[in-house]
């Protein structure tokens, strides 16, 4: 009777060793996980505040040069358009995360 106890208790420990082991390799790989998804996340800020910058310059260059025809004013409009669609990417990407 005792033997049989001790020998559930042993096989009781064994399975709690395996769940224990699997438990530390999955937290191993949702770590790693996480470290890429926060070097991502992080080359997105930056690519987001360098595409904002650029937005400005583009907002800044289009009030200085108003003026100096429609021509130039239409490729300072499209190119502040295609930076508000990288902008719209970026944070969409960011939503989903």
């Amino acid at each position: 009777m005792l033997t049989q106890k001790l020998e559930e208790v042993e096989l009781k420990i064994r399975k709690l060793g395996q769940k224990m082991e699997l438990l530390r390799k999955e937290n191993a790989t949702l770590s790693e996980e996480n470290i890429n998804i926060k070097k991502n996340l992080e080359k997105q800020q930056l690519k987001l505040f360098d595409i904002e910058k650029n937005a400005a310059s583009a907002g800044a260059l289009l009030e200085q040069e108003k003026g100096d025809g429609a021509a130039d004013s239409n490729q300072i409009k499209a190119q502040l358009a295609h930076y508000i669609k990288e902008i719209d990417k970026c944070l969409e990407w960011l939503q989903h995360m």
